[in-house]
């Protein structure tokens, strides 16, 4: 079962709205494959496939989500809050 870590913030950076929405859940593989237990996702869309698959697939496609290039700006961490920080922190480097 996958939880849903959900929380409000004021932008306080140009970097906090490029994220938006941000989809912050708790790694599904339990960081096996996504490097922590929760994973914090920029700019998310309902319609990316790579995302959905992931949420409700097997193993392959947590390897697929993990190599393509959305993996670059997604934040991942032990707590929430990490996961996000890593995720600014990407968005920042890019």
């Amino acid at each position: 079962m996958l939880r849903l870590y959900v929380t409000f913030t004021t932008a306080k950076t140009e970097t906090v709205w490029d994220s938006y929405p941000t989809f912050i859940i708790e790694a599904r593989y339990s960081g096996v494959y996504e490097g922590g237990k929760w994973i914090s996702i920029p700019n998310f869309d309902i319609k990316n496939q790579l995302i959905l698959d992931y949420l409700d697939g097997e193993d392959d496609d947590a390897v697929d989500l993990v190599n393509s290039d959305i993996w670059k700006t997604v934040g991942y961490g032990k707590t929430p809050q990490s996961a996000y920080k890593m995720m600014l922190h990407k968005l920042e480097s890019i």
